[in-house]
């Protein structure tokens, strides 16, 4: 598919998909290669952290 090709996605690659504001958002996953001992959900429980403290994170910024 075209719209594939100018993601610069192809077949096997992973992807992350959202809906957001009526409208779905396509993107190419990052591959990363964890270091010995960090769990695969290290990325998704650092996200869900950063979610949660968005607010605080960015008034830490304006300190």
């Amino acid at each position: 598919m075209e719209f594939l090709q100018k993601l610069d996605i192809h077949q096997g690659d992973e992807i992350q998909m959202e809906f957001k504001d009526n409208q779905i958002v396509i993107k190419k996953s990052n591959k990363v290669n964890l270091p010995k001992g960090i769990s695969k959900d290290f990325f998704d429980v650092l996200n869900e952290t950063l979610e949660e403290y968005d607010e605080t994170i960015k008034g830490l910024v304006d300190r």
